[in-house]
């Protein structure tokens, strides 16, 4: 397909204009009739004729020129070209042709142009240039002028052999359909026309077609094998005759079909396309593009490109520079593109430009595609793989990272930085207890308040499970990490509101120092793990700093950790009974059970030692089980063996009490031992129960009525709360023997004791006061109306067989020297105990 045009600058008394030629014959003068109507009355009706013809040389199209029409009738003023009258001319760039000397045209032969452009072009024109003629070549030819009309002669015998030399076909035929000329290019073309004469295609239905039609002239368009051919039809009123030019316009229809074909794959490509000139102004969008920037159809021709971009203008001017550069070099490139739709909203393009060149000029073709859901599929993934989903939090990869980075840093800079370990105490009795929801909601919860204790700078990460890390990147003094840990602390310490829960959490926390504690990561994040299970077992909800000494003593807890899951298996645990005795009236009123493991090779463990561990690893729940129905078997021989019947006290854990079948597995212990359920008593501690305040409330009504004594145990350690005293039912409250280690027979001392007593009485509660371990504490306690203890100043802890051996001897000795008498015997127990003390 040309990339070219031919125009025809038209300069008119009136005005200017300019014609582009896209057919093949044009007719010129003053007769509406004609293609191109020449208003003035130096101008004969049919003046001249333009047509077009292939060049056979290049196969370029060009256009002639001939004075007259084709009947070879001429002008009555003539044509000039160039200042020359001719009767036929070549038409080459810039010729200059006068129209019966008075209108002037310029032809031209420029690159396709728009039609404003066109306009705009013919405006330029420069018609000063023209020669200046002379008079006479103008004049009507006559007799008068025989060297005229002898040189009109001899032109015209040269147009009559121009047909023989044109490469387009002519035919001529009669009204009869007979064939009356044919050039030799029609000879060529159609070698089997002669003999189809009538029954040839383009002769086929040619009278009745002009026939139909109003005009001497019309154009058909026809197809003989695969090829396809343009045909101007002439009647020659005159002469009777209809005279046919005939074109092959394959070329140009395969063209034409090709570029329908571009323009629909254009027009249906999901991608954006448009085409800029060198200086960035747009002259095609397709409508993927425009919607994609939300402009309506050809809103975006003739603006500048840069109006799509959403960066700053100084940033589009290096983006725009480095792209030419790009492109300069190797005619593509591609790259993300950061835009503004026509509403304003922003998003990302990947965009694939490349250089397309027509003549002399240059042009960017753009193809983008929207990548703003997949740019932020790809940062959601980002985020994901560096975050917990649950909490939002940096996950211990992202942690890990900026841990690395903040130890680079501070050992450049040369100043220290913390890594803590937070770890959510007895989380797992929740979220085994209130369930999965609960306990990420509470993960959540805790996560947040932690994150308002921190610095700008510092960083919190889940960990996993119920721990966290915090990174504190830079601190002056080990104090600035204690105070973010106490901040910490503090901040747990309100209940929080689940589901209708009040649920009181706290957390233990381990702090390691760099440089002193460790100076690459893995030794930072060991040493504060270990200094948190210290914290662990220092009775939680605090902070420690990590010391090296930890770390040996880490070593033995893990081994400890590892013989303890052997231990119940292979029969290493043992119960060890403490009386509860009413010093009134020297009765033993129950037997404390207390877990010992007694190890082969390490021998007695502290119970401080392996009961956090066992509640660490849940396997203070099998234990715990195996306890109580020990401790109801022995209960209920000692009944059998004639011993008068006493109260058995199991201390239930934490993780204990927060299994939804505790009341359940009570009731199994019981069934299968056999013992009442009013001889068994449970101890509780506040901590415990203010876990799940609801939940708990509600278990220890169940275990009341089936008969069981309930036992609040250390009161006054935790919350010591009055209203929730009221809503427990419990039987007794015991003091504990941290009130009791210190009494002295000052006013300070007794009072919270005295206070205590005087609350178990007023919410009629047994009261027992524990640690009692020296006769002035007894006394003390005495004074105060406390009648019940335990401690080693009556016991210490015994085996079953000296428990048992414990029970016989006070028994006896209660008959021997009360002789059957109830007063003489309470005070011989009374004796006894005393002796025993």
């Amino acid at each position: 397909m040309e990339q070219f045009c031919h125009v025809l600058v038209i300069e008119e008394p009136k005005g200017r204009r300019t014609v582009s030629f896209e057919a093949s014959t044009y007719s010129i003068g003053r007769d509406r009739s004609n293609s191109l109507v020449l208003n003035s009355r130096l101008i004969s009706r049919h003046h001249a004729t333009l047509f077009r013809v292939k060049n056979p040389v290049n196969g370029d199209y060009l256009y002639w020129i001939i004075d007259g029409n084709l009947q070879g009738n001429i002008s009555t003023n003539g044509l000039v070209v160039n200042g020359r009258r001719c009767f036929a001319h070549e038409l080459k760039h810039e010729d200059m042709i006068i129209f019966g000397g008075i209108i002037k045209a310029s032809y031209r032969i420029v690159p396709k142009l728009s039609k404003a452009e066109l306009l705009n072009y013919g405006e330029k024109v420069d018609f000063s240039a023209f020669p200046a003629c002379s008079s006479t070549l103008f004049q009507p030819i006559s007799a008068s002028n025989l060297k005229v009309a002898k040189l009109s002669e001899s032109a015209l015998v040269r147009l009559a052999s121009f047909p023989e030399l044109l490469p387009n076909p002519i035919v001529e035929i009669n009204l009869s359909g007979t064939i009356t000329y044919i050039n030799p290019a029609a000879l060529i073309k159609f070698p089997d026309i002669q003999e189809a004469t009538r029954q040839h295609p383009l002769i086929r239905d040619l009278i009745a077609k002009l026939q139909k039609s109003k005009g001497k002239v019309f154009v058909r368009e026809l197809q003989i094998g695969n090829e396809v051919f343009e045909q101007y039809v002439h009647y020659i009123a005159e002469n009777d005759l209809i005279r046919s030019y005939v074109f092959d316009i394959t070329e140009r229809k395969r063209a034409e079909e090709v570029l329908k074909t571009q323009a629909l794959v254009l027009e249906s490509m999901a991608e954006g396309v448009n085409v800029s000139d060198e200086n960035g102004i747009i002259f095609f969008t397709n409508p993927a593009f425009e919607a994609m920037f939300g402009y309506e159809r050809g809103e975006l021709i003739g603006k500048p490109v840069s109006i799509l971009s959403a960066h700053p203008p100084e940033d589009n001017t290096q983006i725009y520079g480095d792209f030419v550069e790009q492109l300069q070099a190797q005619s593509s490139g591609f790259g993300e593109f950061f835009n503004r739709r026509k509403d304003g909203s922003l998003f990302t393009t990947y965009a694939r430009i490349s250089t397309l060149e027509i003549g002399d000029k240059k042009y960017w073709v753009c193809v983008q595609e929207d990548i703003t859901e997949r740019k932020a599929a790809e940062a959601m993934i980002q985020y994901q793989a560096f975050h917990d989903l649950l909490t939002g939090l940096p996950n211990r990869t992202l942690f890990n990272k900026k841990l690395l980075q903040a130890l680079a840093d501070a050992r450049y800079r040369q100043y220290s930085l913390a890594v803590m370990f937070i770890d959510m105490d007895r989380f797992k009795t929740i979220n085994d207890t209130l369930g999965h929801a609960v306990g990420d909601r509470l993960l959540q919860l805790f996560a947040e308040r932690m994150a308002n204790c921190l610095r700008d700078n510092d960083t919190v990460a889940r960990w996993g499970g119920d721990e966290f890390t915090l990174l504190l990147p830079h601190i002056n003094d080990p104090k600035d990490a204690a105070k973010i840990a106490q901040r910490i602390l503090d901040a747990l310490k309100p209940a929080f509101s689940l589901e209708g829960h009040q649920l009181h959490m706290s957390s233990s926390i381990g702090i390691a120092l760099y440089p002193q504690d460790g100076e690459d990561p893995e030794t930072l994040l060991r040493n504060a793990d270990i200094s948190l299970y210290r914290a662990k077992e220092q009775g939680r909800n605090n902070y420690r700093f990590y010391v090296p000494a930890m770390n040996s003593q880490a070593c033995e807890l893990l081994t400890l950790e590892n013989r303890l899951h052997h231990a119940l298996r292979q029969g290493e645990f043992v119960i060890y009974y403490q009386p509860q005795v009413n010093i009134k009236t020297g009765e033993i009123i129950a037997m404390e059970a207390l877990l010992r493991w007694n190890h082969p090779t390490l021998g007695l463990v502290s119970p401080k030692k392996f009961i956090p561990l066992a509640e660490e690893n849940g396997l203070i729940i099998p234990i715990g089980e195996w306890v109580l129905r020990t401790a109801c078997a022995q209960n209920k021989a000692w009944q059998k063996a004639g011993f008068s019947p006493l109260r058995v006290a199991v201390n239930l854990s934490a993780r204990q009490f927060q299994q939804p079948n505790l009341v359940a597995m009570v009731r199994q212990v019981l069934a299968e031992t056999g013992l009442s359920p009013h001889f068994l008593e449970l101890e509780i501690t506040e901590s415990t129960i203010m876990q799940n305040v609801d939940k708990g409330r509600e278990w220890v009504r169940d275990l009341y009525a089936m008969g069981v004594h309930i036992s609040m145990d250390d009161f006054g350690t935790g919350y010591s709360s009055l209203g929730y005293l009221k809503k427990f039912p419990f039987h007794t409250l015991k003091i504990d023997q941290s009130f009791v280690r210190d009494l002295r027979d000052e006013p300070e001392d007794t009072a919270i004791i005295s206070a205590v007593i005087a609350l178990g009485r007023g919410l009629n509660l047994r009261v027992v006061a524990e640690g009692v371990e020296t006769h002035q504490q007894m006394e003390l306690l005495q004074s105060l109306q406390c009648e019940e203890m335990q401690g080693y100043w009556f016991s210490m802890p015994l085996e079953v067989d000296d428990a048992t051996n414990f029970l016989n001897n006070y028994r006896m000795k209660s008959k021997l020297l009360g002789h059957g008498d109830k007063k003489k015997s309470e005070n011989a127990a009374c004796q006894y105990l005393n002796c025993c003390a």
